[in-house]
């Protein structure tokens, strides 16, 4: 690997490759090695990684950077006597970088241990003979877990190099760390009834309603992100609800002239007493939400959440016009008792605006169990944290 004509025709290509204007250029250059395998990883895995690693620096843009792919094509030399595994030492591997016209050498290895991958990079410095940087990153998964963790892991090693590379301030930024909070602010809008019975008022009274449709809110909900599609979250939403009710009167006349003498009848709950009345209602949700990144800045989700509705109490006092004078009673609207078992199943997309802000656009259907459904849309503004 050391022999004097190889190194001297591997700097004459590079010059070639490089070019005078780009020799001088103020940007570091890089030569990357293809990867050694330490089991479980096969030789064409390895040099798949290997040209991966070498588009994802390409990517970063202030960088020049060598695949060791591209100097075998070049070269035509054989093959074993340019894999890293024929020159495994940091000594050899400067002499190469020497010879080349590069000071700085990208090498790599892969393992695997039942399950785990194990992803070691590092930046060797061929004028001092040493390591400056490295990097391990640990990939539970098959290979395209690993493929996936390999750009942060470029990137990390670009920014471990930064200081003895002398890269400047724009490595910074290259890491951005994900966020494990969320907190949103959201509206309910066009809420209204899908489909199920009417709810009962109270027992003693044949009183039945029904939303007619109309529903608006706002609410809170704070969540923890579990890996980096999963989030769970608590919820809890005002929303206030449009009711219409129909009620059986307590006395009829019992006959035309006698209008003081009032005695029961029965009637149907939608031919005497009607109400309308706006109901507020408090919601608690637990839920899960599976998004999807289709782009950096868009995000598809699946949500799921379990909890409980309940209704506040709202009394109104209505008049029987039968009677004369006319008979006033209180009435409690409260659907059912007020506490209901819900089951929230959603579909959406949050947008990142500029990180941390985003907005969420979902619609949702919102069940009761055992009791009327309903359905909704929600508009949401929130950061993550």
């Amino acid at each position: 690997m050391r022999n004097p004509r190889s190194l001297a025709l591997l700097a004459l290509v590079l010059l070639g490759l490089l070019g005078p204007g780009r020799a001088g250029a103020e940007e570091p250059a890089l030569a990357v090695f293809n990867f050694g395998s330490k089991g479980g990883v096969s030789a064409d895995q390895v040099d798949a990684l290997s040209d991966a690693l070498v588009n994802e620096l390409k990517g970063l843009g202030h960088l020049q950077v060598l695949g060791r792919s591209t100097i075998q094509s070049m070269l035509k030399l054989e093959e074993d006597r340019l894999r890293a595994a024929a020159c495994g030492e940091a000594s050899c591997m400067a002499e190469i970088g020497g010879a080349l016209g590069v000071r700085w050498i990208v090498v790599g290895n892969v393992s695997q241990f039942e399950g785990v991958y194990l992803l070691n990079l590092q930046v060797l410095d061929a004028e001092k003979v040493l390591v400056a940087a490295g990097v391990s990153t640990q990939v539970e998964g098959g290979l395209e877990d690993l493929l996936a963790a390999l750009p942060r892991s470029a990137r990390e090693l670009v920014q471990a190099a930064a200081a003895p590379m002398g890269l400047g301030d724009w490595t910074r930024e290259l890491i951005d760390e994900d966020p494990w909070f969320e907190l949103q602010a959201h509206a309910d809008l066009f809420g209204g009834m899908w489909s199920g019975r009417r709810a009962e008022l109270n027992e003693t009274l044949d009183a039945r309603g029904d939303m007619d449709g109309d529903r608006a809110g706002v609410g809170l909900r704070f969540g923890v992100r579990l890996a980096r599609l999963h989030l769970v979250f608590v919820q809890i939403d005002w929303l206030q609800e449009h009711w219409r009710w129909g009620f059986c009167p307590l006395s009829a006349p019992a006959q035309p002239g006698s209008p003081h003498v009032p005695v029961t009848v029965p009637c149907d709950p939608s031919l005497r007493w009607r109400a309308e009345t706006d109901l507020n209602m408090i919601r608690a949700l637990l839920g899960y939400r599976f998004a999807y990144p289709v782009l950096d800045w868009l995000l598809p989700f699946a949500e799921l959440g379990v909890g409980l509705h309940y209704y506040l109490p709202y009394e109104r006092t209505l008049r029987d016009q039968s009677q004369d004078p006319p008979a006033e009673r209180s009435f409690a609207f409260q659907p059912d008792g007020g506490l209901r078992l819900a089951l929230m199943v959603g579909l959406g997309a949050q947008v990142i605006l500029y990180d941390p802000l985003f907005l969420t656009f979902s619609y949702f259907w919102d069940a009761p169990i055992q009791a009327a459904s309903s359905s909704s849309a929600m508009v949401g503004v929130g950061l993550r944290l």
